[in-house]
């Protein structure tokens, strides 16, 4: 996704090269937005399963 189209002309091609441009940009944008979510939802959801881990393998003991 870091790699753009040289945009030379202002013709339709360079509009279309502009374009493409955006779109690998707001892609990029995307996979950090999802990446993010991704290592939050797992750093947010490990305390509470480590927590039921315990209390699980308390009460088989116990």
């Amino acid at each position: 996704m870091d790699v753009r189209i040289s945009v030379e002309n202002r013709d339709e091609i360079g509009e279309l090269a502009q374009t493409i441009n955006e779109l690998a940009k707001s892609l990029k944008n995307y996979e950090n937005l999802r990446r993010d979510f991704i290592a939050n939802t797992t750093h947010e959801l490990r305390t509470p399963i480590s927590i039921i881990k315990f209390l699980f393998y308390n009460r088989r003991i116990g």
